[in-house]
């Protein structure tokens, strides 16, 4: 019984993760954050990389040695994640997931003590328990933390439409790596 509280209460907290526009805007921290975007062209092209600006005829992507620049005609559709999204959703997941399984360890009793001469009544059992435990909820929690932070981009359909991009103009300006000032 404890132990599909323990999943369900984990399921719950996983499912409440996935992104939306405002967590994306939200600087909390004061760094500045940068965005992994997928940009679909009206071609169907895909483009990935840093969004590194957006003004009012189209985004400018940064890749590794070269800068992208895609006019809002043919933006089909746009994806952002927040970059390292994943490796902090699977570093989260397996420091929850170990505390979890080392509390539900120790908190296990035996089912017999182990009898070596009876030296040993119930510790290193227990120890046992505590150790596999937090492995197994931690390789647990490492999963669904990393499933977390990959599900749900923000998406925003411009359709190669103005009037869709200008909706969504003042947030692109935020989640760009270098903000202008407003028109």
């Amino acid at each position: 019984m404890g132990f599909r509280i323990l999943l369900l209460i984990m399921g719950l907290s996983v499912t409440s993760c996935g992104p939306s526009l405002q967590k994306l805007q939200e600087d909390t921290s004061g760094k500045q954050r940068q965005f992994r975007t997928l940009v679909i062209t009206t071609e169907k092209t895909e483009w990935t990389g840093i969004l590194l600006s957006a003004d009012s005829s189209g985004i400018t992507l940064k890749q590794k040695r070269e800068h992208i620049y895609i006019p809002v005609k043919d933006i089909w559709e746009l994806r952002f994640r927040r970059k390292g999204s994943v490796s902090k959703g699977i570093g989260i997941g397996l420091l929850a997931g170990a505390g979890i399984g080392l509390a539900v360890g120790v908190g296990s009793e035996p089912s017999e003590p182990d009898n070596i001469g009876g030296a040993l009544a119930a510790g290193p059992s227990k120890s046992i328990a505590a150790g596999a435990s937090a492995v197994g909820f931690g390789i647990l929690g490492g999963l669904l933390g990393g499933i977390a932070g990959t599900h749900n981009p923000i998406k925003l359909y411009i359709r190669g439409n103005p009037t869709n991009y200008f909706n969504y103009y003042n947030d692109l300006r935020h989640l760009s790596f270098e903000r202008e000032p407003a028109p």
